[in-house]
């Protein structure tokens, strides 16, 4: 995205809905050109879905122990830790998208337990979640808030589908399947929404993502790739330059 005189701006175009939670009372992704100017408080991820049990069935349905086991608690672990490894990623994939000279700065946030179960609540509904994160920004101040949220979050270990030794592909990507590397496809709903300190939307988008924890690829290189598309999404709903902010404006008319 690039802009000028050091603003993010992020401009309505339509809005749609991918297939995402199908019958909800909002949206899947908006957004509208709103100034980002100084501090965008960063807060903490909102994680609206039960978290993944450790799956310790084999190939042949048996049940796993001893080190094999030991690797299955573990990525089931590091699934857990995936929403926060996101919400920290997410922040240095923006800043790549906003104008070099872009004055702000990305600063983490803390929320009481009250408003985070508020935000979990209208997550996990998937009703007035605009509403609420749109409050919480108010609450933040700064220059805006970003928002990160999970609500359905889901890990699948290769090892249980695919014999030890055979080699599968992941984005075109060779993954050798075994008990050394134990490769979990995972599979998570994903959101963000970014808000002025106003409570003014900048933008709000939801879609599934998919990924691949391995030893080759370990927790924090999973929540940089799911991040980065995140963001590549993103980029399809703001606008290249004030002129095309200017006709997609006029367009709505």
């Amino acid at each position: 995205m690039r802009c000028l005189g050091g603003t993010a701006w992020l401009v309505f175009v339509s809005v749609g809905c991918g297939g995402f939670h199908h019958g909800v009372e909002e949206p899947c992704w908006d957004a509208q050109p709103t100034a980002i100017k100084g501090t965008i408080f960063v807060a903490p991820p909102i994680v609206a879905t039960e978290l993944p049990e450790a799956n310790l069935t084999g190939f042949l349905g048996e049940e796993l122990q001893g080190g094999w086991a030991t690797g299955r608690l573990r990525r089931t672990a590091q699934m857990g830790e995936l929403p926060y490894a996101i919400a920290d990623a997410l922040p240095g994939q923006l800043h790549q998208s906003f104008p070099s000279d872009w004055g702000g700065h990305f600063r983490p946030a803390q929320l009481d337990s009250k408003r985070l179960r508020s935000l979990i609540s209208a997550a996990a509904g998937h009703k007035n979640l605009s509403y609420n994160l749109s409050e919480t920004a108010q609450q933040l101040g700064g220059g805006g808030s970003l928002f990160v949220w999970v609500t359905a979050l889901n890990g699948h270990p290769l090892t249980e589908s695919t014999m030890s030794g055979e080699l599968v592909f992941h984005e075109d990507r060779p993954v050798m399947v075994g008990r050394e590397s134990e490769p979990y496809r995972v599979e998570i709903s994903l959101g963000a929404a970014l808000f002025d300190a106003d409570g003014v939307l900048a933008f709000r988008y939801a879609d599934h993502y998919d990924t691949l924890l391995s030893e080759s690829q370990d927790l924090q290189k999973a929540a940089s790739h799911l991040a980065e598309r995140l963001v590549s999404d993103l980029t399809l709903i703001w606008p290249q330059d004030r002129e095309l902010h200017r006709r997609r404006l006029v367009q709505r008319h």
